[in-house]
């Protein structure tokens, strides 16, 4: 179940504005990977041995209509929307991915 569907079965909403990237000779690079999908097949890139990627949603409590950022270009909100974020690195390789940046007692659901 892609992010978008589990966040909306909950009762949730993904910020479309914002999505995960290519990680490499720059830290926000090609390709932009998205936590929704809008069609099937609609993945820009193939997956090949020594891609770095990250996955990094946001959630938000409710549907939103505008996204805003701080002053300082980095910071972003949606006015009277709470919200989550978390990110992970993920490296392919030859037999499948590992996870970058895992923590040690960290359990994740992976389902592919």
């Amino acid at each position: 179940m892609l992010n978008r569907e589990y966040a909306k079965s909950k009762g949730y909403t993904v910020c479309k504005e914002f999505c995960g990237h290519g990680v490499g000779k720059e830290l926000h690079m090609s390709p932009l990977v998205r936590h929704y999908k809008e069609t099937d097949n609609e993945l820009d890139f193939v997956m090949v041995p020594g891609l770095a990627i990250t996955i990094e949603p946001i959630i938000l409590m409710y549907p939103y209509d505008d996204v805003y950022m701080l002053d300082d270009n980095w910071s972003i909100y949606c006015e009277n929307n709470p919200s989550a974020q978390w990110e992970h690195t993920i490296l392919i390789t030859e037999n499948g991915f590992e996870i970058l940046t895992k923590r040690e007692n960290e359990d994740l659901l992976i389902k592919i």
